[in-house]
């Protein structure tokens, strides 16, 4: 049997798990598996540069500590972590697989301030 390659990346904060009433996830690890590399790479040709790419690639674990904004998607069960270097960057983290019972990062993209500004305004709406 093929062993995965997991690597821890961060945890969920205190205050992103307060701010979104995820209290249960509170201080809980976040993985990315090597098998990231497959759900990623149709995203290449949107950053700035594969250089940007690889970078966001190898650095997942420092743009989820110095990040911009987390926005919840109820819908999707999953964080989206909001992180700029080179391109402004969305991590998506799933939250507990039923299979593995992992908050893993999922995908990886650029997004543009826009939509960081639309999901905060949004994020301010009590629902």
């Amino acid at each position: 049997m093929k062993k995965k390659f997991n690597k821890v990346v961060g945890r969920i904060s205190r205050k992103i798990a307060r701010k979104y009433d995820l209290q249960e996830y509170e201080n809980q690890i976040i993985i990315q598996s090597g098998g990231l590399y497959k759900h990623t790479y149709k995203h290449i040709s949107e950053f700035t540069s594969i250089d940007s790419y690889n970078y966001a690639m190898s650095n997942i674990n420092k743009i989820i500590k110095k990040l911009l904004f987390v926005y919840f998607d109820k819908k999707r069960k999953s964080l989206l972590y909001f992180g700029k270097f080179k391109d402004e960057i969305c991590i998506v983290v799933k939250l507990k697989l039923k299979h593995s019972g992992d908050n893993y990062v999922a995908t990886f993209y650029p997004v543009n301030q826009s939509k960081i500004n639309r999901l905060k305004e949004k994020s301010l709406i009590i629902t």
